[in-house]
């Protein structure tokens, strides 16, 4: 449920790996080289993919506080 599972859903829809993406890109303090790094891709496909969340799902992943509210949304749902 939840942002989480909103995001697992389009994934299954539309084959993309954003849930991957963002959890590399929040593990890595939202540093595009080490995201990328993390999940083996250019760091091109992040900026990609964050921009394509932020449309998505309305949100803006230059705000601090917005991006340490879906980490710790998505933090959560993993402690549960």
């Amino acid at each position: 449920g939840g942002v989480r599972g909103s995001i697992r859903a389009y994934d299954a829809t539309h084959h993309t790996d954003f849930l991957i993406t963002l959890r590399a890109y929040f593990d890595s303090n939202a540093n595009v080289s080490k995201a990328a790094d993390r999940i083996h891709v250019h760091g091109n496909t992040i900026r990609y993919r964050i921009t394509r969340l932020a449309e998505e799902f309305q949100t803006d992943f230059d705000n601090p506080t917005t991006r340490l509210w879906l980490w710790l949304r998505l933090v959560s749902t993993d402690l549960m």
